[in-house]
């Protein structure tokens, strides 16, 4: 833990004053070994068939080899692209001799190449609505090469204000959940973002650090709703395997902290809210000391410590990686569910590599609202 009084961006693994201006392209490729130069398929997945890095790749040492073992076989990026993205993919695959590669946003084509075993390069722009899928189009035993795969979010938002680590995530994504309603939008004099209802931001895979460490999570929230509905301050959860995070607000006005392993394996903290957030809202703050053995979770409502009950069992989650986690939403699966009602809003996010003091959280209340309260 750090034994300063005050904590700064660059102490954060994330840190969100949501000052950004409006970016039409993000610029770092989002997907996760888009190069294919990793030497796992662990960011990757496959339906119906098989995967392997083999070489020569198109550039550098390898590609992906994709072998059909049955029908409707393509490979995935395990990293689901969020609903409603505008993007642009642009790559290059090839055939077998035999079998083509064709690529598919859910059931809509998106491009289709021939069995040449040479490289084609493809480049489209599209709204995702559903799995982004290299198919392998041929019969069983057929097999397609994929290479250097670049993923642009162009109706992406940028925020400023990441901490600049090395280990942080490089870039936040807006996206929106009900694709016919708009993305989060700057609140007056870029003080925070607003949500309409179907919203989140996809904060990336921060999952690596909960909770095979120590670490305190910080929102600034704001809406009139909260009580009396369960929503979703941020998360990752699987509901079929009973694993992942996530911080909600309950329908028995609480806030909690679950981080699950599987239905064994539970850790719950729960803080009453009814009588500490005014008007549905305040800076939620949360420390956990990475003990499995000793596990001390701590809830804060604008730098004061709220008691809070627990039930703990088992160990805590291991690391999800190659996952993206959601504010202002969770994803289950490949589900974004929850969202913060219409009129929410976030002013403020941080993620610290360490379970910050009473005084450090105390200092931080103080930091963000003069923060969101200068012009």
């Amino acid at each position: 833990m750090s034994t300063v009084a005050e904590v700064f961006p660059s102490d954060a693994l994330l840190w969100l004053e949501f000052g950004g201006q409006y970016v039409g392209t993000t610029t770092s490729n989002n997907l996760l070994d888009g190069d294919m130069e990793a030497t796992g398929t662990t960011a990757w997945s496959v339906n119906a068939g098989t995967l392997a890095k083999v070489s020569p790749g198109r550039s550098g040492t390898r590609c992906m080899e994709v072998s059909r073992t049955s029908v409707n076989c393509y490979l995935y990026p395990t990293t689901a692209v969020p609903i409603g993205t505008v993007c642009r993919l642009r790559g290059w695959a090839r055939g077998d001799g035999s079998g083509s590669p064709s690529i598919f946003d859910s059931v809509t084509l998106l491009w289709a190449g021939t069995s040449s075993t040479d490289w084609q390069y493809y480049d489209v722009t599209y709204t995702a609505t559903g799995v982004l899928g290299w198919y392998v189009i041929g019969s069983n035993g057929n097999k397609i090469y994929v290479d250097d795969v670049y993923l642009d979010y162009q109706n992406a938002r940028l925020i400023d204000n990441l901490a600049e680590r090395a280990d942080a995530p490089r870039v936040v994504k807006c996206g929106d959940g009900i694709t016919s309603t708009t993305f989060p939008t700057q609140l007056s004099g870029r003080r925070g973002v607003s949500f309409d209802g179907g919203d989140y931001i996809d904060i990336g895979n921060i999952n690596y650090i909960i909770p095979t460490k120590s670490f305190t999570i910080n929102c600034l929230v704001n809406n009139q709703n909260l009580y009396g509905n369960t929503v979703f301050l941020a998360g990752d959860y699987d509901s079929s395997t009973i694993k992942g995070w996530f911080i909600s607000f309950t329908s028995d006005n609480k806030v909690t902290l679950i981080m699950a392993e599987n239905a064994s394996n539970i850790f719950y903290y729960g803080a009453p809210t009814s009588t500490k957030f005014p008007n549905g809202g305040g800076l939620v703050s949360v420390t956990y000391n990475g003990s499995t053995s000793n596990p001390i979770m701590l809830f804060y409502n604008d730098g004061v410590y709220l008691p809070s009950s627990s039930g703990k069992f088992g160990t805590p989650i291991s690391t999800l990686s190659g996952r993206n986690s959601l504010l202002g939403a969770r994803w289950n699966s490949t589900t974004i569910e929850r969202q913060l009602p219409a009129n929410s809003s976030i002013k403020y996010f941080s993620i610290l590599p360490f379970a910050a003091s009473p005084l450090q959280i105390k200092n931080l209340h103080r930091r963000v609202l003069k923060r969101i309260n200068t012009p």
